[in-house]
């Protein structure tokens, strides 16, 4: 930061806790810019590994769970889009200022999650209950 950075992003991650742990670290340290978290959609088993090995930490094991008691990879798919939206919902209700999505040339999960994602909170914006999403700020 001290060289000028002006915001920073996460590796990816599965536990919108452990981001709010690492934002309150960072403040702690007198670290006042923006941290966008970094999200990856799970769409096919597979990826259960890889993306432990990438993030460096072992997948939350109720998620792991629920993907591996998917009886199709259609219900795999599912799962995973619901775990990753379920993800920015409580990122963005705990101020995240924006989102990273890692597609690794899969962008269809994202736009998906995306297009769920605003769909609610058009939603609620129209209902009067956009408290439920912090305001997103535009990225840096």
């Amino acid at each position: 930061m001290e060289a000028g950075a002006e915001f920073a992003i996460t590796q990816l991650f599965f536990d919108a806790d452990r981001y709010i742990e690492l934002v309150a670290r960072m403040r702690a340290l007198g670290c006042a810019v923006p941290i966008i978290p970094g999200i990856m959609p799970l769409t096919v088993i597979t990826q259960i590994e890889r993306f432990a090995d990438l993030s460096g930490r072992p997948l939350p094991e109720a998620l792991v769970g629920r993907l591996r008691a998917a009886g199709s990879k259609e219900e795999v798919r599912e799962v995973g889009l619901g775990a990753a939206l379920q993800l920015c919902r409580d990122l963005l209700a705990a101020g995240a200022p924006g989102l990273q999505f890692f597609t690794q040339n899969r962008s269809k999960a994202t736009r998906e999650v995306l297009a769920r994602l605003k769909d609610e909170m058009d939603a609620a914006r129209e209902a009067g209950r956009l408290d439920r999403f912090a305001e997103v700020a535009p990225a840096p």
